[in-house]
C-alpha cells in the first residue's frame, strides 16, 4: 500500500490568496524569541536583506504591520505578527488528527489490487456484526475502532 501524508498550507491576502511561506513563519518564531532581526535571519537561514522584502511584502499583502525595528531595542512582532509566527502551533491541534484520517482514507481509495490478487473491502461495523458477517462468508477481518472523526461525520457516537 502506498504511503500518504496531508500537509496544511495557509493562504491569506486581502484581495488574491497567496501562500504563506515557511521561511516567513520561521523568520517570525525567530524574531519572537531573539527579539533581533539579525539573530532571527541567521536562524532562519535567510539574509537580512531578503528578511526585510519577506516582511514588506507580506505587510503589503496582509495590510497589516508584522515587525518593528526599534533603534537600540531591537526588533519585536506586532500583535498581528506574533500571531501569524504563532499559525503552525494554532493550527497543528486542529487538524493533525483529522489529516492522519484522511491521509489513511486516501491510501486505502489509492490502493488497488494487483491484477490475480484478492480485493479488499472496507466494512464499518461492531465487533460483534462482523464476528457474524466473518461466520457466514470466507472473509478475512480486521478489527479496529472507527476513527472519532468518521463517527462524527456520520452523526453517530464512537463505538465503545
Amino acid at each position: 500500500m502506498l504511503k500518504t501524508r496531508l500537509d496544511a498550507s495557509v493562504r491569506l491576502g486581502r484581495d488574491a490568496l497567496y501562500p504563506v511561506p515557511h521561511e516567513l513563519l520561521a523568520l517570525l518564531r525567530s524574531i519572537r524569541v531573539h527579539g533581533s532581526l539579525i539573530h532571527a535571519t541567521k536562524e532562519a537561514g535567510i539574509s537580512y536583506g531578503h528578511a526585510w522584502g519577506l516582511l514588506g511584502r507580506w505587510e503589503a499583502i496582509t495590510g497589516q504591520k508584522l515587525a518593528v525595528l526599534t533603534c537600540g531595542q531591537g526588533t519585536g512582532l506586532t500583535p498581528f505578527g506574533a500571531r501569524l509566527a504563532g499559525i503552525a502551533e494554532w493550527l497543528e491541534p486542529r487538524v493533525h488528527e483529522r489529516f492522519d484520517d484522511l491521509g489513511a482514507e486516501l491510501a486505502r481509495y489509492l490502493d488497488v489490487p494487483v491484477e490475480g490478487e484478492k480485493q479488499r473491502v472496507l466494512v464499518h461495523a461492531s465487533p460483534r456484526r462482523a464476528a457474524q458477517v466473518r461466520s457466514y462468508t470466507d472473509l478475512s477481518c480486521n478489527l479496529g475502532r472507527v476513527p472519532r472523526s468518521h463517527a462524527a461525520d456520520e452523526g453517530r457516537k464512537e463505538p465503545v
